[in-house]
């Protein structure tokens, strides 16, 4: 079983569905309730009576405040739902009664969480409250002040406790759009507070008294402020319909934590876990990380004087962002005070634009602008892509605006209507809105606009290249992690930076980003000390330290400025494409040649495979069909479930000769890219898919090279490294396509190479007997 690091025991421990649900919940408590690792234990053991010498009862998590147990925590795996709880409950509430100092204590599966209460009334008895206090806190109710507020990273666990908690509990709240439509109320309400509350003055979004009615009253309260203060975004009639259980959990939930200042887009990261990828997938409404945004953003630089619009805006990530680089500007002005507030909100409501398609998406946006800085006036909910003369503001229009950003959607499921696409070079969503971006750019202006990856390299869209993107001047392209968008789409995206009918600049600046924050599943990834064998609490993500770098003027290992002539020669705009990490090759004065430069002198010859026969003959034959993954283990698998019929495979020979040691290798399909096999004896009657590249090298050349040292040199860490930057993505599937041929292969010294040839015959000789012995014991009868 695999291991998984316990920072308070600090050792690897078994990683059980319990250890990792328990090892999470250990960063909630520091981050969220600010105890730190010294302040806990794990596996504390509870006397079952004042005898019990060995403390019989181990409790999960053990949380001491002065010398003092003062919190339990019982952690199950995920699998285990809250209808399950009763026995995990009623264990914590046994251990809670067994020790004297504890008076609250916690159940959680990971997502969901059961807080209990420790009474004296005048027996000890227990009851579920809704929440437990942080450090230097007895009571869940006691005021708070901004200084208070935690500034955490992870809003989406809270979230995503929230919705399961109103999902399973609200009365009469259960469609994903009403719940949340109705926590993003209360979210917009603990914004406002911290907004508008004085520092040094109480906050008002807390739970009173632990009293759920006075709460609630409380928070309807405040919602009234909102309402009164933004009453052209919302209806005067609206109220919170969240029930007063529901609206006290979330109350304490979010009560000590800052969203203004979190580093995550709150709308969006609140958005995204409560709506679910379920009701997104077919509208392509997934969110650009805050990270990401902040990286263009800051890319941009935009200043007071440019009008911005995002012309699919969604809960408005990048207006906000630009919004807040631009207050800060004028916060760092000569200004005064005065000054710059009336600046700063003449900003927000003058040059500040947003179209959105969807109603509701559109309404989160303008409170949520309204909220943060009066911004609201500029959203409008309508088609992008409608005819200009149909846009109902006034304030869109062609050719007028300085700087455009935007994540357009795009998706297979989402369709041009044949009344709009007939204005449009492509019926594809993501092209047109291309098209329509710079169409909405003044002279010179600046688009920013994520696209998907095989836009940038495909060869059934370089028409589009050439006329969207070299017709301007691309300063920058931005290379995504393939995790970027996920869990919510497995988009594989890149972001690209123009200038429109500007001169192309002699370089363009690539930036490759390696980590982003967070892993394929949506959770953040933290920094490994590999020193001290442990998780540290910096986030891994290189997005600061690449902002930082263009800032300062910094070299980094992240960017590279790429003679714009050679990009355009080449037509691949994936940054990775240019950071192909050969530099211990060349610094080692070893002469390499790539795969062509070897096909074009007759070195080598290649091939593809023969093609796919129809599925209907699959399973049908004698003959061995051989797929993408049946290149395992340096061999040829024969899956006898694709056999295909011999008429049909002498069909599809055409003018194919296999021989033995002959070398395939993957380059289209899933994760086996790059994969190497080498044919035997067994294998030269097999058909082969297109999707595979045969090599064989010619018996005498300058070079020393061989079929036998070839395959161990495609198996080499240094030719292995070059498939990361040849590897790109055609719509959702990894593929090499002819860059197989740029691969650099490294030609040693004769002796070396003759080295390399004899262990590798070796190894294929091997082989050939395993195989030789295994069709003579099947021809036994």
């Amino acid at each position: 079983m695999s291991k998984i690091f316990c920072k308070i025991r600090k050792k690897y421990v078994e990683r059980t569905p319990e250890e990792i649900v328990r090892q999470n919940f250990i960063d909630e408590l520091m981050s969220i309730y600010n105890y730190n690792l010294e302040d806990m234990d794990v596996e504390y053991h509870v006397k079952v009576s004042p005898s019990d010498s060995k403390k019989s009862y181990p409790a999960d998590i053990a949380i001491f405040e002065e010398n003092k147990v003062k919190i339990f925590v019982e952690t199950k795996k995920s699998d285990i739902t809250i209808d399950d709880s009763d026995d995990g409950v009623g264990q914590l509430e046994n251990y809670m009664s067994l020790h004297p100092d504890v008076k609250w204590g916690i159940w959680t599966n990971g997502i969901d969480k059961i807080f209990i209460e420790k009474c004296y009334s005048p027996r000890v008895s227990f009851k579920e409250c809704f929440n437990v206090p942080s450090k230097g806190f007895y009571a869940v109710s006691e005021e708070i002040k901004h200084e208070d507020l935690k500034k955490f990273v992870d809003l989406k666990s809270i979230f995503k406790s929230l919705r399961a908690y109103v999902s399973a509990n609200s009365v009469g709240t259960t469609r994903d759009e009403t719940i949340a439509r109705e926590i993003i109320k209360l979210v917009l309400c603990k914004t406002y507070d911290e907004k508008f509350t004085s520092q040094g003055d109480y906050l008002k979004f807390h739970s009173y008294n632990n009293d759920s009615d006075l709460t609630f009253n409380k928070i309807a309260d405040i919602y009234s402020h909102v309402k009164n203060k933004y009453d052209e975004v919302f209806n005067q009639n609206d109220k919170l319909e969240l029930d007063k259980k529901s609206v006290f959990y979330v109350v304490n939930q979010l009560q000590q934590i800052s969203l203004l200042n979190s580093e995550r887009n709150v709308i969006s990261d609140a958005f995204e876990t409560i709506i679910g990828s379920s009701l997104k997938g077919s509208q392509g409404q997934f969110f650009t990380p805050k990270n990401v945004i902040k990286l263009i953003v800051s890319i941009i630089n935009p200043t007071k004087k440019d009008r911005i619009l995002d012309p699919a805006c969604g809960s408005g990530g990048f207006l906000v962002e630009s919004m807040l680089h631009v207050w800060n500007e004028l916060n760092n002005s000569n200004m005064s005070p005065i000054a710059i507030l009336e600046e700063q909100k003449d900003f927000a409501m003058k040059k500040i634009y947003g179209i959105e398609k969807d109603d509701f998406l559109a309404q989160i946006c303008k409170s949520f602008m309204a909220v943060i800085g009066d911004g609201k006036s500029g959203i409008t909910v309508e088609d992008s892509l409608s005819f200009p003369n149909e846009f109902k503001s006034n304030n869109i229009r062609l050719n007028s605006f300085d700087i455009v950003l935007t994540n357009p959607p795009f998706g297979k499921d989402i369709k041009l209507s044949n009344k709009i696409k007939k204005q449009y070079l492509s019926n594809k969503v993501d092209i047109a809105f291309l098209e329509r971006c710079l169409d909405l750019l003044s002279g010179g202006g600046k688009l920013a606009i994520v696209l998907s990856e095989v836009i940038f390299h495909a060869p059934t869209y370089k028409k589009f290249r050439q006329e969207f993107f070299y017709k301007n001047n691309i300063t920058d392209i931005i290379d995504l992690p393939h995790d970027t968008f996920r869990p919510y789409n497995n988009a594989k995206c890149i972001v690209i930076i123009l200038e429109k009918d500007t001169p192309q600049n002699e370089f363009i600046r690539m930036i490759n980003i390696n980590e982003i924050g967070h892993d394929h599943l949506g959770n953040i990834k933290y920094v490994y000390d590999y020193e001290n064998h442990e998780y540290t609490e910096e986030i891994n993500d290189d997005i600061p330290k690449i902002i930082d770098a263009i800032i300062n003027n910094n070299d980094s290992k992240f960017i590279k400025y790429i003679d714009s002539n050679k990009v355009l020669n080449e037509d691949i705009l994936v940054p990775r494409y240019y950071f192909d990490n050969l530099d211990s090759i060349e610094n080692k004065n070893i002469n390499y040649k790539t795969l062509n430069d070897l096909i074009e002198e007759g070195i080598i010859e290649s091939f593809k495979g023969h093609g796919s026969p129809k599925s209907i003959y699959k399973g049908t034959g004698d003959i061995p069909y051989v797929r993408v993954k049946d290149i395992v283990n340096n061999e040829v698998y024969i899956n006898p479930l694709d056999k295909i019929p011999e008429d049909v495979a002498e069909g599809m020979r055409k003018n194919i000769k296999l021989f033995e040691s002959d070398i395939v290798l993957v380059r289209r399909g899933s994760y086996r890219i790059g994969d190497v096999g080498q044919l035997h004896h067994k294998d030269l009657n097999s058909i082969f898919t297109g999707e595979l590249q045969f090599f064989r090298v010619n018996d005498k050349n300058n070079y020393g090279l061989t079929n036998y040292n070839l395959f161990i040199i495609l198996n080499s860490n240094v030719v292995r490294e070059q498939f990361n930057h040849l590897i790109f993505i055609d719509t959702t599937l990894p593929t090499l396509y002819n860059r197989w041929n740029k691969l650099k292969i490294p030609l040693y010294s004769k002796k070396e190479m003759n080295y390399i040839n004899d262990e590798g015959k070796y190894l294929f000789d091997l082989r050939k007997e395993y195989w030789k012995l295994m069709n003579e014991i099947n021809e036994i009868d």
